[in-house]
Formats: structure tokens, sequence, C-alpha cells
């Protein structure tokens, strides 16, 4: 273990470093009035509004956010619900369009906090995506969805893996940089 990581010290630090420097460019969000949010890559102004019976705490309606004011002390978590709900929705809506390219279906997909990670596969062909996701815009999320139902078929990042990706997405290395170099704008 100490000879790989050695081996890749230059290229660890490197990386770190960018993570560190993108990081510290963005401002954590504040619930207020005004304040943008993104949804499928698209910035909505928030609202924060009176209560009203038979309410839910956090809404997108008519091009903005409406969020209770009596749920401003949780309103992180009620946006991560919300996420969380609408992108579960969107992707089994999506890999339908994928399940014939590819040949391949997953057991199950779910949403929750990855941490880093935007995607992940499990051996029993269940995918997971960070909650997250559902700020990028519809390019980038098809490119993680299609990127993980190849992992269906290819676990690893071969080369075959690669090139069954690029049968799907032919432009999937924009897609990539892309996300390497704009995704930590997609936070709470």
């Amino acid at each position: 273990m100490a000879k790989t990581v050695e081996k890749h010290r230059f290229w660890i630090y490197r990386h770190l470093l960018k993570k560190e420097t993108l990081n510290q460019d963005q401002p954590t969000k504040e619930y207020i009035s005004g304040e943008g949010f993104y949804y499928l890559g698209r910035s909505y102004r928030l609202k924060i509004i009176n209560d009203e019976i038979n309410h839910n705490p956090l809404n997108l309606y008519q091009g903005k956010f409406y969020l209770l004011n009596s749920a401003l002390p949780s309103a992180r978590e009620h946006f991560i619900a919300w996420y969380r709900t609408h992108l579960l929705t969107y992707l089994n809506h999506k890999i339908s369009l994928f399940y014939n390219r590819i040949g391949v279906e997953p057991k199950s997909i779910k949403v929750r906090e990855l941490g880093a990670r935007w995607g992940s596969c499990t051996d029993n062909k269940n995918l997971c995506f960070h909650w997250r996701v559902a700020m990028l815009p519809p390019e980038i999320i098809k490119y993680l969805l299609v990127h993980e139902m190849i992992h269906l078929l290819e676990p690893s990042h071969n080369q075959l893996f690669w090139q069954k990706l690029e049968q799907v997405i032919p432009d999937y290395l924009e897609k990539k940089q892309w996300l390497a170099y704009n995704g930590v704008r997609f936070n709470l």
C-alpha cells in the first residue's frame, strides 16, 4: 500500500490541491428570499412564505422554490429530501430510454448522500446516486446515469468500459471534464 501511495503521491497532491482550491470559491447557501438553488441545471430563486395549512415545507412552483417560514431551521434537510424524491422520479423515468441501448437494467435505483462520489454501482446490480445530481444539467445527469449503467456490464474503468460508454455518449469526455471543473458549484 505504501509503495502505491508513494508512486502516485504527486497525482494525489495535485488533485487534493485542485479540489481544495475549487471548494474555497464556494460560499455556503443562505436560506433567504432571493437566494438561487439549482434543479436540473437551472437556478431557481427561493421565496420564504408564511405558513399555510396543508402545504409542503418546500415546493417548486412557477419558477421559484417556496419554503415555509416554519421550515427555515431545517431548510437544508428539506432541500435534500426534495432533491432525493425528485431525482429518484427523474432517474426512474430516464432509465427506460437507455435500457434498450445498453441491454441491462439495474435491480434498483437509490438516491442518498455519497460523500464526494456522484454515483455508484453495487455487485448486486443496484445503482446509487448522490442527491446533488438533481442540481446538475440534464445532459450531465444522462452521462452519470449511463456511466453507472455501463458498470452493470463492466465493473471497472477498463478500455471496454470506456468504449461502451462512448457508444452511448460519444462526447462523454466533455461531460466528464465539465463535471470535474463545475461539480463543486452544485451544493447546499
